[in-house]
């Protein structure tokens, strides 16, 4: 097994988990962001969204670990899409019931059955009004469920440095052309005219994460001790560099490429640092257990924003004293309840399906 950073009790990439958390954190973050927020808050939201780019790049860099450490072993690709399936569908299609009853009690909305149907077969990222799912945030997971079906062929073919980069110019340029055919479309929302929530468009993203993985496969092990620390501070620096300089400024743009490609690149070169050398301030037992719970917790978060609304009003109605004091009290409100929330459905729904999933994968 390749071990070139420290792994968890169960193989897992202590620094890839917290990082996970930290995105899981910052996307609940994201979707408070319609409360009043402090200027500094306001200035910085759109970092807080592209942690969305930070999931797609830990898919892609951790699927490729994954199938290099079971390189040997029988079926696979068959077994890998086993599971995927028993890790993401116990939890998304709960969620689509919840939803279901939400709509059709609150909103009186009724989707259609070619809607749900697309839903339950994680096939509603192909058709543009589909695309935001009946699950609120659920986009990603069509996007991830497509990615995942054509990466044993992708893993095939592209398990190089080199080829691993011809297939991002691929990318890029297909990813190009679906945006043209979207914006044929009628307007259904500005984001799917943008092409932003096509797994077309998120395609160079994971393309970005495959080379770091191959670099980190590669190269990350020769380092003597002497440098490590030194590499990963470099990198550290050329992360930050491009997150609060690059993306904010776009006078420092040298290269012509689109925000979400240098966000990619940037926690590219973060997952790098870290590989060298785990910083306590992001990889720590807190971020690590919300790694851990971060499904539960993406998937669940927008459902208590949603009902929690009245709520929110209420403090800030009565907590007058500032916009950052109120605003930190929803979040912490949140959190409050949802944690221990996110953690029984990751112990009673998502750990359940792994398990179904092991005891499937152990007849074949």
């Amino acid at each position: 097994m390749i071990n070139l950073s420290r792994e968890t009790e169960n193989g897992r990439l202590d620094f890839i988990d917290s990082m996970r958390g930290i995105a899981a954190l910052t996307i609940v973050f994201y979707h408070l962001s319609f409360l009043r927020l402090p200027l500094l808050l306001e200035e910085h939201i759109l970092l807080a969204r592209s942690s969305l780019i930070l999931f797609f790049i830990i898919s892609s860099f951790t699927l490729y670990f994954s199938l290099d450490n079971k390189r040997y072993e029988e079926k696979r690709f068959q077994k890998f899409y086993l599971r995927r399936l028993f890790r993401i569908a116990p939890l998304f299609y709960i969620m689509i019931v919840i939803y279901l009853i939400k709509d059709i009690l609150i909103l009186k909305n009724v989707p259609s059955l070619a809607e749900i149907a697309a839903n339950f077969a994680f096939i509603f990222n192909l058709y543009p009004p589909y695309f935001e799912s009946i699950v609120t945030t659920g986009w990603t997971i069509g996007v991830e469920m497509l990615f995942y079906l054509i990466l044993p062929l992708i893993y095939s073919g592209f398990n190089t440095i080199t080829r691993s980069l011809i297939f991002l110019a691929c990318t890029v340029a297909f990813a190009d052309i679906i945006h043209s055919l979207l914006s044929q479309f009628p307007p259904f929302s500005q984001e799917i005219m943008q092409g932003y929530m096509s797994v077309a468009s998120f395609l160079p993203v994971f393309s970005t994460g495959i080379i770091c993985y191959l670099i980190y496969k590669n190269y990350i092990h020769k380092l003597s001790n002497e440098y490590r620390k030194k590499i990963s501070l470099l990198l550290f620096i050329i992360t930050l560099f491009i997150l609060f300089i690059v993306i904010f400024n776009p006078a420092f743009y040298f290269i012509p490429l689109s925000e979400r490609y240098w966000q990619a690149i940037a926690f590219s070169t973060l997952f790098l640092s870290l590989s060298l050398y785990p910083i306590k301030l992001l990889v720590n037992e807190i971020t690590t257990f919300y790694g851990k719970i971060s499904y539960s917790l993406y998937l669940l978060h927008p459902l208590l924003i949603y009902f929690l609304k009245p709520t929110y009003g209420y403090i800030y109605a009565h907590m007058a004293i500032s916009a950052g004091l109120s605003f930190l009290s929803c979040l912490l409100l949140t959190l409050l309840i949802l944690t221990p929330i996110s953690w029984l459905t990751y112990n009673t729904i998502e750990k359940k399906g792994i398990r179904y999933g092991k005891k499937l994968i152990a007849s074949l």
